[in-house]
């Protein structure tokens, strides 16, 4: 028998009762097919974890989790599978990229098939919830990079204030503007859009609130430009 390990990236999603739903009915109903073992075994064997500010609860299936959304402060969800038919199967879904991943193990007479096969049918369950907060949080160093753009958007707000003292160009001041305000934008907004995100009433607000302030952003961008190009015509001068 050979064993085979596989351990990837999940994409940057929202997880949602739903989509654990999806998650354990896959498990439960396709892969004892899979590996040849019961369902009872495999549903025995299963264990989620949700964890939020106040500390984890541990529960058999989706289903015994009765609010229809997450806790505000929900950070973690860990799905976790032992057989003693040697398959291993863990699904960490974690606001922090780096302990956000899918692990699958399986000794076999052919396990790379097997465990490869699984994990493309999780991963396209998992990818109907994908977003687009991995552009906000682009490694798992991210942190370096929103330092980065802090002290830029602080530097290119003084020269823009500067220039507004000054009666400098006003195409320069709005560059300037513009590389602030972009800075400013990345930097809130994943702070308030993690790479994986859960469900919940905060959540849903959060949404909402960035949507605004995205439009906000580029109605900037465009009266900005505006401005610019017709200064003469608007303003005289």
């Amino acid at each position: 028998m050979r064993q085979f390990s596989l351990q990837k990236r999940i994409t940057s999603c929202l997880v949602t009762k739903k989509l654990l739903e999806q998650i354990e009915n896959y498990l439960f109903e396709e892969v004892p097919k899979i590996i040849g073992i019961s369902k009872e075994e495999i549903t025995e064997s299963y264990s989620l974890v949700i964890s939020d500010n106040f500390g984890e609860e541990t529960f058999s299936s989706i289903s015994e989790y009765r609010l229809s959304l997450f806790s505000d402060s929900t950070n973690k969800i860990y799905i976790n599978l032992y057989t003693s038919e040697n398959f291993i199967f863990n699904i960490h879904f974690d606001k922090n990229q780096i302990y956000s991943d899918i692990h699958v193990e399986y000794r076999s007479d052919n396990p790379r098939d097997t465990i490869i096969g699984i994990y493309n049918n999780l991963k396209r369950i998992i990818d109907q919830n994908k977003n687009l907060n991995k552009i906000l949080n682009p490694s798992p160093l991210s942190f370096m990079i929103k330092g980065f753009l802090f002290g830029i958007g602080i530097t290119s707000l003084v020269i823009c204030l500067r220039g507004i003292l000054k009666k400098e160009d006003n195409l320069s001041i709005f560059i300037y503007g513009l590389i602030f305000a972009f800075s400013f934008f990345y930097v809130i907004l994943s702070f308030f859009k993690p790479y994986i995100s859960f469900e919940s009433n905060r959540q849903r607000s959060i949404k909402k609130a960035s949507d605004w302030f995205f439009w906000g952003f580029l109605s900037f961008i465009f009266f900005g430009v505006i401005f610019v190009l017709f200064r003469k015509n608007i303003l005289g001068f």
